[in-house]
């Protein structure tokens, strides 16, 4: 990808992996595995039905669901790097949050999570 954002909205065949080197890459399609480098952005949506990633994804730039509320599916294993950021925005009202769905494993990796309150949400949360 480059400066500006790429959207996958179809099926993606192609064979081999996905590598977001620059920029932002939105999947509200599917295609394969997935590495995010450092200031890249991965995001997208879907249910994971016919949508998100077939694979792997290994993070260590940005992973989050596209805003304001959506899911985003990884069907295989969630790697992010120690500079890894997951970013998820929350809302007490679930139906206004957004949600990260893993099918296999997140492995953390003392990676970073980074909440974002839903503007207007006026619940005290804890952590």
């Amino acid at each position: 990808t480059g400066a500006a954002p790429l959207t996958l909205t179809q099926t993606n065949e192609y064979k081999g992996d996905t590598f977001v080197k620059q920029g932002t890459l939105i999947v509200n399609g599917s295609t394969s595995n997935v590495t995010v480098d450092s200031g890249a952005i991965l995001t997208g949506s879907g249910d994971g039905i016919d949508t998100g990633i077939v694979g792997t994804v290994v993070n260590n730039g940005t992973v989050t669901p596209s805003d304001p509320v959506g899911v985003f599916t990884i069907k295989g294993n969630y790697l992010p790097g120690t500079a890894g950021i997951t970013q998820i925005a929350i809302n007490r009202d679930q139906a206004h949050s957004n949600h990260l769905f893993v099918k296999e494993t997140a492995f953390l990796n003392n990676s970073k999570l980074k909440v974002d309150v839903v503007p207007g949400d006026t619940y005290d949360y804890e952590n």
